[in-house]
């Protein structure tokens, strides 16, 4: 029995490491398939938040419209080749800067809420980090003014961008 014992005791201690080694797989692998969905999840609501941004921003400079060309009209604005170049683009204007993103807003009658940064439960900012997204504005002339146009950027998991929302006035030509 000694010798039949020890090797049915290590056949039963081998056959319990062949099980807790299954048990532990299948569970690593089910908590990779949820955190995959999870972030899925997640990036899908920043795609989804992205146009209430683009109307956020819309607002911002229709706001700053009126104040901006009336400044124009009482300064001397610079003439020459310096004046005018294609395709100027900046990433933080100014004139939003000087607008109240991040708050409830109204615009064209309708009423948004600011959306929530999925990653991080706080409402979405300017950056590069996950839920964050970035603005670029578009001068296709004078680099003076309200912008011809800007593109918007959402970031997901890892601060890879998952969404582009690109906007530009009636009648502005559209990047080449």
């Amino acid at each position: 029995m000694g010798l039949r014992g020890s090797r049915a005791s290590r056949l039963v201690v081998l056959c319990l490491v062949v099980v807790a080694a299954i048990v532990l797989t299948t569970t690593l692998a089910r908590q990779a398939q949820r955190t995959r969905g999870e972030t899925a999840r997640k990036e899908s609501a920043v795609k989804r938040a992205l146009p209430v941004i683009q109307a956020a921003i819309e607002s911002a400079l229709a706001k700053d419209a009126a104040a901006s060309a009336r400044a124009q009209l009482q300064r001397a604005e610079p003439s020459g080749p310096d004046a005018y170049r294609q395709f100027i683009t900046d990433v933080r204007a100014a004139m939003l800067r000087r607008q109240q993103l991040g708050q409830d807003f109204t615009w064209h009658g309708e009423s948004y809420r600011w959306p929530t940064n999925p990653f991080t439960g706080r409402p979405m900012k300017e950056g590069t980090g996950p839920g964050d997204f970035a603005v670029r504005f578009i001068w296709y002339g004078s680099v003076f003014g309200q912008p011809d146009a800007f593109t918007l950027i959402g970031y997901g998991g890892g601060g890879k961008p998952v969404v582009t929302l690109s906007h530009s006035q009636q009648g502005t030509p559209v990047l080449p």
